[in-house]
């Protein structure tokens, strides 16, 4: 098997050639292979390039430049194991073991999919320089099932009509309700009733960025149809708190009340 002697990079007098080999060569192909893993459409991890130093050494360097720029606005960054040090794009870590194998991982950024962890092993005392594109903006819900499930896609435990934690609610109703798809006890419901006379009192647990409306079943005689009317309805909640509804019964109908959450 041949490969490649080496490739011209310029630098001082135009003298700097790097060399190939096949650990180097192998890494080169395998690095260029374009990522797509558990929905995660759309992210890629590149070798871009090969930065060779001035005066080589037993240590190399890794630089990881994010792509595109609206997921580093929004948060994206990367940190490699073991130095567990967050890193901006563009960021060059220096003083890399050579032959030891590294695992870059990347931060969350807010509408975006993040790529997976990438192995990379630093072969030659160089920088190797690696592009990391971050998938496509994604929604709310998709970036919800992205938290909780590792994918964007509406499938297996992640699907919407799924109730991952067996609570007796559904995936979706969990992103409305803001609930935690995987934890059993979180879930929305009515936490307590307390009536004195004609006066009930509601607790729940209520979420941030959700409204909450009390709501009464109203029969409509004229057409002998029944629909929901609210009865009050709270503005959308700054941060988690425990709520109460409280509210008069009229003693001589029957009804039925309900709370309705509501993600605007």
């Amino acid at each position: 098997t041949y490969f490649p002697a080496g490739i011209y990079l310029g630098g001082q007098n135009e003298a700097i050639v790097r060399s190939f080999d096949e650990s180097l060569w192998n890494l080169i192909k395998q690095a260029e292979e374009q990522v797509s893993t558990n929905g995660n459409v759309g992210t890629g991890f590149t070798l871009s390039s090969v930065i060779s130093y001035a005066t080589p050494g037993s240590t190399g360097g890794i630089r990881v430049n994010i792509e595109p720029p609206e997921a580093v606005q929004n948060g994206a960054g990367w940190w490699i194991t073991p130095i567990e040090t967050y890193y901006s794009s563009g960021s060059l870590v220096l003083d890399l073991t050579v032959g030891m194998t590294y695992q870059i991982k990347f931060l969350e950024a807010t509408g975006f999919v993040a790529p997976p962890p990438q192995s990379v092993t630093v072969t030659s005392a160089d920088g190797l320089v690696y592009t990391a594109t971050y998938g496509a903006p994604i929604s709310e819900l998709e970036s919800w099932r992205q938290a909780h499930f590792g994918t964007i896609t509406s499938d297996g435990i992640a699907a919407d009509n799924f109730d991952a934690d067996h609570d007796g609610q559904d995936n979706h109703s969990e992103f409305i309700a803001g609930t935690n798809p995987r934890d059993s006890s979180d879930r929305f419901e009515v936490q307590s009733l307390i009536r004195s006379g004609n006066l009930v009192v509601l607790n729940y647990d209520a979420k941030a960025g959700r409204t909450y409306s009390l709501e009464k079943l109203i029969h409509n005689s004229s057409d002998n149809t029944t629909s929901w009317s609210a009865v009050s309805t709270t503005g959308v909640l700054g941060a988690d708190e425990q709520d109460r509804v409280i509210f008069d019964l009229n003693p001589e109908t029957n009804a039925i009340y309900r709370i309705k959450v509501v993600l605007p």
